[in-house]
């Protein structure tokens, strides 16, 4: 698990604890409806959505410094972008497992403050 510690101090930087506390939080609360997000592109076939959900991810979870659901969240993008999409859908489960570990990771630094 990859966590830059450094990328959120830019943050804080620039908005301080209040910004990195909300920008947090909106991660943690959003993580069950991207998810769902990713599975329901996958059920519909829709492969456009699908890429737009794993772009989605990897930019916000770099902005947060979570470089390892980025770096992920890039490889199954590049998947979608060649149409490589049966790949992606066989990663999906790699892509939930680390993005549940990221948001515990979260919620554990929301919780001391």
């Amino acid at each position: 698990m990859s966590f830059d510690e450094s990328v959120v101090d830019q943050l804080r930087e620039l908005g301080g604890d209040a910004l990195v506390h909300k920008l947090f939080k909106t991660f943690v609360d959003h993580a069950p409806i991207r998810r769902e997000g990713l599975r329901s592109a996958v059920e519909s076939g829709d492969d456009e959505a699908l890429a737009r959900a794993v772009h989605s991810l990897r930019s916000s979870s770099a902005m947060l410094g979570l470089m390892t659901l980025s770096e992920l969240s890039g490889e199954l993008e590049t998947m979608a972008d060649a149409g490589r999409i049966d790949e992606l859908v066989a990663r999906l489960p790699e892509l939930e497992r680390q993005l549940d570990e990221m948001v515990e990771l979260l919620a554990e630094k929301l919780e001391r403050g």
